[in-house]
């Protein structure tokens, strides 16, 4: 699931806050 994520958010060009913000979570929950 991580990895799945981590290819998701690279192909989308998204960094883990871009990504946090759309998920409407904090950056500490994505890095966790």
């Amino acid at each position: 699931m991580k990895n799945l994520v981590k290819v998701e958010r690279a192909r989308l060009d998204l960094t883990q806050a871009d990504l946090a913000e759309k998920l409407g979570v904090s950056r500490q929950t994505i890095h966790a």
